[in-house]
């Protein structure tokens, strides 16, 4: 047997370090990430549309479609780009000011967070939901249903607000080009009003005092942003007794063990 002992090995450090090298927008977050795919399986649709939509985000040329899926990136930092994220959003009614508008006929589908700040949000043309499809007896949207295949998906970074990206189907069939408002469009109630509610509904309160409250803080004009002529305002300023925050309080009541 030897007497020669192996050589010892210097011992590792407890902690190793490695080092990678970032781009300023991946350091500061609001760099897209461009081998994510658009969650168009969420959209409302037909049979008939979802083999079309499908077709579309295959890149399969079908009979009947014109167009492709559009998919345009954007600088945080490019002011010439950011003007041309924001000409192209507003050409398109899906800026922030549009969709707050009273017969917007974009819906958010789908929207997603980030730890980064960034936000992904889905969006669908109010004239290619077909109500049936969301368990909807009677159409309650404020356009006829045409087929319509738009949508899009909007990243933005929300501490700055940049544009990050958008992408998707940004053609409207012919028949959604001229549809007219059959339906006067349902006003949302306004954050201030369900951000009081809430509070109340997570205190225990009871319906009949978060709306008896609702109707005096409206009263007397205490909610942030309540502008004193209503008919400027593109949002509801009093609580309805069928609203979701009164469904979810009545589904919590039922459901509590007696």
């Amino acid at each position: 047997m030897s007497g020669h002992a192996g050589k010892v090995a210097p011992p590792k450090d407890k902690f190793e370090f490695r080092f990678a090298n970032l781009t300023p927008e991946e350091a500061r977050g609001d760099k897209t990430d461009k081998s994510s795919k658009i969650h168009w399986h969420l959209l409302d649709l037909t049979p008939d549309q979802r083999a079309s939509v499908e077709a579309l985000h295959g890149n399969i040329s079908e009979a009947g479609i014109c167009g492709k899926i559009e998919d345009y990136v954007y600088s945080a930092v490019n002011p010439i780009q950011q003007n041309e994220a924001i000409a192209f959003l507003e050409g398109h009614s899906l800026n922030s000011a549009s969709l707050e508008e009273v017969g917007n006929r974009w819906s958010v589908k789908w929207s997603r967070y980030s730890k980064n700040g960034q936000k992904r949000a889905l969006y669908q043309c109010d004239c290619g939901r077909e109500h049936t499809q969301f368990g909807s007896k009677k159409r309650h949207t404020a356009v006829d249903y045409t087929g319509c295949l738009a949508h899009a998906e909007i990243t933005t970074h929300e501490p700055t607000g940049a544009i990050l990206r958008a992408r998707g189907f940004f053609m409207h069939n012919e028949d959604c080009k001229k549809a007219a408002l059959a339906r006067a469009p349902k006003l949302p109630l306004h954050p201030s009003v369900y951000a009081k509610a809430l509070v109340q509904l997570q205190e225990g309160a009871l319906l009949s005092a978060i709306q008896a409250t609702n109707r005096e803080l409206f009263r007397i004009g205490a909610y942030a942003g309540q502008p004193k002529d209503l008919r400027t305002s593109n949002f509801r300023w009093i609580l309805k007794p069928s609203s979701a925050l009164t469904q979810t309080k009545l589904r919590t009541s039922t459901s509590t063990p007696g």
